[in-house]
C-alpha cells in the first residue's frame, strides 16, 4: 500500500468529488438494484453479462 504523506489534508477532496463513478453513489445504487431486479426475474445470464461489462468499463477508466 502506498501512503501519500506529502499532500496536505483534504487536498484530494476536489478530485474525489469530480470522479464520475463514486463508490456508494446514487448511480451505483441504481445499477445494483437494477441488476438485482433482473436476477429476481430469473434473468441471471443477462445480469451477469451487464455486470461484467460494467467491471470492464470501470477498469478501462483507470
Amino acid at each position: 500500500m502506498i501512503v501519500d504523506d506529502q499532500s496536505p489534508p483534504g487536498s484530494w477532496q476536489r478530485e474525489i468529488d469530480l470522479m464520475p463513478w463514486k463508490y456508494n453513489s446514487p448511480q451505483e445504487e441504481k445499477v445494483r438494484l437494477a441488476l438485482a431486479e433482473l436476477r429476481s426475474r430469473g434473468l441471471w445470464e443477462i445480469a451477469r453479462v451487464l455486470e461484467q461489462e460494467i467491471v470492464t468499463l470501470r477498469a478501462e477508466r483507470k
